[in-house]
């Protein structure tokens, strides 16, 4: 005959794998929802991805309506972000093709690597007209919540 102590330490280990699983989809459920929001060039890339973990993140901390305004003047940038990281996406694959490239050419990748660098840079004033355009409307509260994200 088995051990007591066994079936209820194999009871427990079941119940916390099946506790970990409804974890980890909710997790991916949350992600999948954000994500699908984006347009799809900008979901597919890291960018988006990052985007979608933030907005995730945010939601859960911000009061309602500060979610909702920081969402929406998100979409309403949509056009610019997704452009700006098109862009981005196109320049690092030329980075990825000179890496790949035998045999090397120092000079192409150099070339390469600032003109990746060049598209990067448009993203950051797009994300700073969203900022620009949410905080006056946000509440203290909300300011306060942004001020002291740092991302998980």
């Amino acid at each position: 005959m088995r051990s007591p102590m066994l079936r209820l330490v194999f009871i427990l280990s079941l119940a916390l794998n099946l506790f970990l699983l409804a974890f980890l989809g909710a997790q991916q459920w949350r992600q999948r929802a954000v994500l699908g929001a984006l347009p799809p060039t900008l979901a597919r890339s890291a960018a988006g991805n990052a985007l979608a973990t933030i907005i995730g993140q945010l939601a859960e901390q911000l009061p309602p309506e500060d979610s909702r305004l920081l969402r929406d003047a998100i979409l309403s940038h949509m056009g610019q972000l997704e452009a700006a990281q098109g862009r981005f996406a196109d320049a690092m694959s030329q980075v990825r093709a000179e890496i790949d490239r035998t045999p090397l050419d120092p000079d192409a990748l150099r070339a390469a690597m600032a003109h990746a660098r060049e598209e990067r840079q448009p993203i950051s004033p797009v994300l700073e007209d969203i900022m620009m355009e949410v905080l006056p409307k946000m509440s203290p509260e909300g300011r306060h919540i942004l001020a002291r994200y740092r991302g998980r």
